[in-house]
């Protein structure tokens, strides 16, 4: 049954047309059925499902999908009678039907720890002396010294004008 938090598994269903998710669903169990059936965890009106259509299984860390409809259920443009899940893979429900597409997600407690993987950062650097050459060829610009000057006159007018400034 779908679960409220965040389960390990989302099914979302996607618009062939242009890949948005139309609806997505998170399961924590290691069974999710899916059919027209209203018993089914997801339930389909649609004529070429069948009651009982697919059903994903968890068993030794890894998903299997396994069709069970008379449509079948077609991954990679070919049928299927069961297939391993991965990650990111999409699904169909007969040749016309209704794509869905598989998602792992991590469960979080709040035992959680977050882990840092300093290799996985890139460091960036920078040549000292190729920013002065380059802070320096800005600074002798004739349009640079107009804006210093003008910078010192408008300091000088504040000063002026707010001894305190």
């Amino acid at each position: 049954m779908p679960t409220d938090s965040a389960g390990s598994v989302k099914i979302h269903l996607i618009d062939s047309s242009d890949g948005r998710t139309l609806q997505t669903w998170s399961f924590g169990s290691a069974r999710i059925s899916i059919g027209r059936d209203a018993q089914q965890d997801i339930s389909l009106s649609d004529p070429y499902v069948s009651r009982l259509h697919a059903e994903l299984v968890q068993a030794g860390g890894a998903w299997q999908l396994f069709s069970r409809g008379r449509n079948g259920v077609i991954v990679h443009g070919k049928a299927i009678d069961e297939i391993r899940l991965e990650a990111g893979m999409t699904f169909r429900l007969g040749a016309n039907g209704p794509l869905f597409r598989f998602d792992l997600t991590e469960q979080v407690t709040g035992q959680a720890t977050l882990s840092f993987d300093p290799e996985s950062v890139i460091v960036l650097s920078f040549d000292r002396e190729a920013v002065k050459a380059e802070a320096e060829s800005v600074a002798g610009t004739d349009y640079f010294r107009q804006l210093n000057e003008k910078a010192k006159e408008l300091r000088a007018r504040r000063a002026a004008r707010d001894p305190k400034a």
